[in-house]
């Protein structure tokens, strides 16, 4: 049932916990048909540098139709087979990463969900972002032993688990609330790339304030964007809780950049 198939990485999202793999990373892709794809798990944090591979960059890997989750896009990678191939390119190289991903565009959340699909990228309008404290800042025991490898154990093809840093839990959730094109309701999605995991993370430490950090982020995702017209969502939806959707990763052409004086 194993397939050797090609894939452009589109966006990763933030490690979880995971009682197979220690850590796990849900991947959005487009194959080789422009397809979207969910890859999953991947244990990123864990794999030998060389399996290691970036938002829009190719990658070969075995994979099969994800036994036990039903939806369409989700593929369940032999992450020990992934070979990262070409990279594309930002700057000048956005027209061919879009080219490839331009047809996946819907007008709305509605669009996606009413074809059936699990995946989906949307331009978003009127966005901005909340940062919330949470509740419990800090892994649970039982999400800790989860990420800790016992003597022997290996992953779910066999690999030996290697002891690591424990992954840092991220103190807050950023959430995008937004509208969309074609629609007038207003949307509230977590936020769960891997981006802005890493840039929380980094800039915790060199501002001095919540108030501080929280401006960057805002500046880096929302200001910044919003100037240039051309930010656009990759969305997908949590597995045992369907009906709840997430902002996994983001795309914004250059090529399609507008100034505000250009926008009048």
């Amino acid at each position: 049932m194993w397939q050797t198939r090609t894939f452009l990485v589109l966006a990763k999202t933030y490690p979880g916990p995971s009682a197979a793999i220690q850590e796990a990373v849900c991947t959005a892709a487009v194959d080789e048909d422009g397809k979207l794809t969910r890859l999953f798990p991947v244990p990123f944090r864990t794999m030998a540098e060389a399996k290691r591979f970036k938002k829009w960059q190719w990658i070969q890997a075995r994979v099969q139709k994800a036994p036990h989750d039903h939806r369409p896009e989700s593929y369940k990678v032999d992450y020990d087979s992934i070979e990262p191939m070409e990279e594309m390119p930002a700057g000048r190289g956005w027209p061919s990463r879009w080219a490839l991903v331009k047809h996946l565009v819907q007008p709305s959340i509605e669009a996606v969900r009413d074809s059936g699909a699990s995946l989906g990228l949307i331009k978003p309008r009127n966005y901005s972002l909340k940062i919330e404290k949470l509740r419990n800042p800090q892994w649970t025991e039982d999400e800790i032993q989860k990420m800790l490898p016992g003597e022997g154990n290996t992953d779910l093809l066999g690999s030996p688990l290697t002891p690591r840093t424990v992954l840092e839990k991220l103190p807050v959730q950023m959430r995008y609330v937004f509208d969309c094109s074609d629609d007038e309701a207003r949307h509230d999605f977590i936020f769960e790339d891997w981006e802005v995991g890493a840039s929380w993370r980094s800039w915790s430490k060199r501002y001095r304030t919540p108030t501080l950090l929280h401006a960057a982020l805002v500046h880096k995702y929302v200001e910044e964007p919003t100037k240039k017209d051309n930010m656009y969502f990759f969305i997908g939806n949590n597995y045992k809780r369907q009906h709840i959707w997430m902002v996994i990763g983001q795309a914004r052409p250059n090529h399609l950049a507008r100034s505000a004086t250009l926008r009048g």
